[in-house]
């Protein structure tokens, strides 16, 4: 009974705890627990068993195995560092100073698509006085007027200038929402007739960009 308790407890806890913790005993240690304890047990057993006398031993150390890159590349490393030293640094070649400078380019070579369209200057948007663009290529009130009805623009009203001031006025009316009963009314005045325009034109654009046209802002005022 004491024999086969001592036998439960030694296979439920003695040989759990040293599968875990044998790998935390040092090489040396195993091995003198080996050749002291383990070989004079397994000798009589085996010869008992008639298993033959030779007793299990250490194996022997294995030797370092090549890296991948020694494989790969055989040979001393040293090859690379002579092979190094041979090479000859090249400057840059010399340049003629009296010579202007030019862009090699290779021949049969083509220019990507994205230098290309690094190269061209993107399509800018102008606004008020500078956002004076000519349909057809004409200038003038003609071509704002265009420009505005093409925005929407369904009345221009012309104030030339009166009084003291010398100012020009100009006004339109933009639909505000789809069905065209509340419209929105811009202003612009200036010294010159076609800049009041110009001006006006700009305003329009810029309400139209910032909404579409469609949705009325409270910044300006409407009217049915």
């Amino acid at each position: 009974m004491k024999l086969r308790s001592a036998l439960l407890i030694a296979c439920l806890i003695v040989v759990p705890l040293l599968a875990m913790f044998s790998h935390k005993v040092p090489t040396a240690t195993r091995a003198a627990i080996r050749e002291r304890l383990w070989d004079p047990v397994i000798r009589p057993l085996a010869s008992a068993l008639g298993l033959g006398t030779t007793s299990p031993t250490s194996p022997a150390p294995r030797q370092a195995a090549a890296s991948p890159v020694e494989e790969a590349f055989p040979g001393p490393p040293r090859a690379f560092a002579s092979s190094g030293s041979a090479t000859t640094d090249i400057g840059p070649a010399a340049v003629d100073p009296l010579q202007p400078l030019q862009a090699t380019r290779a021949t049969g070579l083509r220019e990507p698509d994205t230098a290309i369209a690094g190269n061209t200057p993107p399509p800018a948007i102008l606004l008020g006085s500078d956002d004076s663009l000519p349909i057809g290529g004409a200038t003038g009130r003609e071509s704002l007027e265009a420009r505005l009805r093409a925005l929407g623009a369904t009345r221009i009203d012309w104030t030339p200038g009166q009084g003291g001031d010398g100012l020009h006025r100009c006004s339109c009316r933009i639909p505000a929402e789809p069905s065209g009963q509340l419209h929105r009314i811009f202003q612009a005045a200036a010294t010159d007739p076609v800049a009041a325009l110009d001006n006006l034109v700009g305003q329009v654009t810029a309400w139209s960009m910032r909404s579409g046209g469609t949705a009325a802002s409270p910044a300006m005022p409407l009217q049915r």
